[in-house]
């Protein structure tokens, strides 16, 4: 069954979680703070607040928008992810799961820093507009 925006309705809040930079990624100059800000002013301009762990665990399924960025050790290759976690139910023994509801990535040749952090904000944009579709503005 294919990851749907369906899955992104009711969202009003995430909590977004930071893989790690790889040394490449530092290598090129990119910082944590940069991404992060890119992220989360695009979040909030859209509508959806960005809260701590701790009150995500709090809302109904604690998502969780989790990026991730990778660059090869010589800076010629990236990776980079978005992804939505929720918490979801199976219906076979009624136990709960943390699951991957939504994801895109974008691999790139031959990078700079501004361009891993555009396709970053290309993927959120990929993601708003899936939640946009199904969470209309009233």
């Amino acid at each position: 069954m294919p990851l749907t925006a369906n899955s992104l309705k009711d969202i009003s809040a995430v909590y977004v979680f930071w893989e790690d930079l790889s040394n490449g990624a530092n290598m090129l100059g990119l910082t944590q703070e940069n991404i992060q800000t890119d992220v989360e002013l695009k979040l909030r301009l859209a509508g959806i607040r960005v809260v701590t762990e701790a009150e995500a665990a709090n809302l109904l399924s604690s998502p969780c928008l989790y990026v991730s960025t990778f660059v090869s050790p010589t800076g010629d290759v990236a990776l980079a992810e978005i992804k939505v976690m929720q918490q979801v139910w199976l219906d076979r023994n009624a136990q709960s799961t943390y699951a991957a509801t939504w994801q895109r990535n974008k691999v790139s040749l031959n990078v700079h820093p501004q361009f891993v952090r555009d396709q970053i904000k290309g993927l959120v944009d990929q993601f708003l507009n899936a939640w946009l579709s199904v969470n209309p503005k009233k």
